[in-house]
């Protein structure tokens, strides 16, 4: 028989290539043969010579080994065989998108023939209105009206208004409400202007039907229709206007994004942090000295929480193994790296919901508008053929030069500033830019990999500072013992308690004693039912003079009954000096006076 056709060729991506035997062959830090966990961490290691000059920067020597127990560590993570407990699955992340939606209605098009249309309602002395825009267009332009000039709208105020615009001058009585709010009144006015199209049939039918006939929304219009490039003018004023604020909330966004880069370089924690996860990962995957001497932040820092471990407590991750590594085993000290580095990465949620690719799109469309602005201010056309006037001109220049020229060139300054300085820091932190992503993807994904990392090491840093015996004793660290100094109230009562010999006592060897604090409290389902006037036991009196008396048999109420023998007399305590412990006290009291 012939040998047939082979097995399927292995999928891309399952591993190094086999060898005869089910032997693997050796690859990069060394085969699964020699890993000392038995499994290896993935990550995109680099070699000395690639981490040169950056945070992983330590020496031809490499990383030492850790200073944590490695036999607990093989203990928690390690996979014999494949016997290992199954591992709880991780819940996958959800993200909620948003999306939004805009409808605008539009008047008029290229195949629209203009047309007057006869309403049948408004009808006043016999006549009916002349409509030119739509239902919809229409009740927007009276919103608009309304909003800019009070609920006494009237023509006047309108015509008082495209004067001024025709200039570039606005009426001073309106130029504050109007410029308030960084001209969020011209923005909105700019909505209500009629376009090109609805100009010259606003026009048209103020010439044929006369001013009267149309209706008080197309009369409020007209006025703005007769004056040349309103929307151009309206734009101008309104760029003006905005472009302090404009430019200093985009220079806001880019210094926030420099400061960030500065700080992540700066941070004491993220460095000690990354260096011991180098150094754990290089000591899992058995890797020789100089083979994987550093790593790239976003290939391995979200795959800390999912290196979990397979016995023992299963909710343990390298995470707080990296954290413990990092404080060298001092469950305080990991509390405080924790802290640390929220404290150092402070602005860093913030700058990481930016979007550079509109940032870098916002200082464009800036230098856009200010180009825009310049061209208009070198028109030639004349007034009656649809350009600007003289004054207009002289205005658009002024204002070029004033508002928008000087601020766009800032805007550009800090940006290539900003990209310089995260080119740095990429290259600081061994990050790789992609070509096919740029500089600004390649930034974004790195800044959302330490955030990330920097709220999972709170997590573990909160869940150690809070079980420190959990950790204590899964990675076989030494635990501080915990000092409880008694107050004088307890130690005299403590005392007390132990001279009279009675209920509180203990009378076994000083190394078997337990104090009353430490005894474990008794639930109430253990106590047995007896009422108070039946509890009632005597006690005798101790002095403050050294003199005890010994501790009489105690019978219990129903031994007391049935036996006919008296209790053995008591000897007579010295009455006269001060007593610590009265006659009469209850067994509750007593527990209640130890436990304060």
């Amino acid at each position: 028989k012939g040998k047939g056709k082979g097995g399927p060729p292995p999928p891309k991506g399952s591993g190094p290539p086999m060898e005869k035997g089910g032997k693997v062959k050796g690859g990069k830090g060394g085969s699964p043969q020699k890993l000392r966990l038995g499994r290896r961490f993935h990550w995109e290691g680099l070699s000395s010579q690639q981490v040169s000059g950056t945070i992983f920067d330590v020496g031809p020597d490499g990383w030492p080994a850790p200073c944590l127990d490695a036999g607990a560590l093989h203990g928690l993570f390690a996979d014999l065989d494949g016997k290992a407990d199954p591992v709880s699955p991780l819940m996958p992340s959800t993200s909620k998108h948003l999306a939004r939606s805009r409808s605008a209605s539009v008047f008029g098009g290229s195949s629209r023939r203009a047309s007057f249309a006869r309403s049948a309602s408004g009808i006043e002395e016999g006549v009916a209105p002349i409509t030119v825009f739509t239902d919809s267009r229409a009740q927007h332009v009276a919103i608009v009206m309304r909003r800019i000039f009070g609920l006494d709208a009237h023509a006047e105020h309108a015509e008082k208004l495209a004067a001024g615009l025709q200039n570039m001058e606005l009426p001073k009585d309106m130029a504050a409400a109007l410029l308030a709010h960084d001209a969020e009144l011209l923005e909105l006015l700019s909505t209500a202007v009629p376009s090109a199209e609805e100009a010259s049939i606003l026009r048209a039918a103020a010439e044929e039907h006369g001013v009267e006939v149309l209706r008080m929304v197309e009369q409020w219009c007209l006025p703005f229709a007769r004056v040349r490039q309103a929307k151009a003018l309206l734009r101008a004023l309104r760029l003006g206007t905005q472009a302090a604020c404009l430019q200093g909330s985009i220079m806001t966004r880019v210094s926030s994004w420099s400061k960030v880069g500065q700080s992540l370089r700066d941070s004491t924690a993220l460095r000690q942090l990354l260096h011991a996860v180098a150094q754990l990962c290089s000591w899992i995957n058995s890797a020789e000295p100089g083979v994987e001497s550093g790593f790239e932040p976003s290939s391995a820092l979200g795959k800390l929480r999912q290196f979990r471990a397979l016995r023992v407590d299963r909710d343990i991750s390298l995470l707080h193994v990296v954290l413990l590594s990092a404080a060298e085993g001092d469950l305080a000290q990991a509390g405080k790296l924790g802290r640390d580095l929220a404290r150092e990465l402070a602005g860093l949620a913030d700058v990481a919901k930016e979007d550079l690719k509109q940032l870098h799109s916002a200082i464009c469309g800036f230098r856009a508008e200010a180009d825009w602005l310049a061209a208009e201010a070198l028109q030639a056309t004349a007034p009656e053929d649809g350009g600007y006037t003289q004054e207009a001109r002289t205005r658009l220049r002024d204002m070029f030069r004033s508002e928008l020229a000087w601020r766009a060139e800032a805007l550009e300054e800090a940006w290539s500033a900003a990209r310089s300085d995260w080119q740095v820091t990429l290259a600081f932190f061994a990050e790789r830019v992609d070509a096919s992503k740029g500089l600004e993807q390649s930034a974004e994904c790195f800044v959302l990999a330490i955030e990330r990392f920097k709220k999972e090491l709170q997590d573990a840093s909160r869940e150690v500072s809070g079980q420190p015996e959990r950790f204590a004793q899964a990675f076989r660290l030494p635990q501080a013992p915990i000092s409880q100094q008694p107050s004088s109230a307890d130690t005299q009562v403590g005392g007390a308690l132990r001279s009279c010999g009675g209920i509180g006592c203990d009378s076994r060897p000083e190394g078997r004693r337990r104090s009353i604090s430490e005894r474990p409290a008794r639930s109430s389902l253990g106590r047995a039912s007896v009422s108070p006037r039946r509890s009632l036991v005597r006690v005798p009196r101790v002095s403050f003079s050294g003199q005890q008396t010994p501790r009489p048999s105690i019978a219990t109420p129903r031994q007391a009954k049935s036996s006919a023998a008296p209790l053995p007399p008591q000897p007579s305590a010295d009455t006269s000096a001060p007593v610590a412990v009265e006659e009469g006290v209850f067994r509750g009291d007593l527990r209640l006076i130890a436990t304060c």
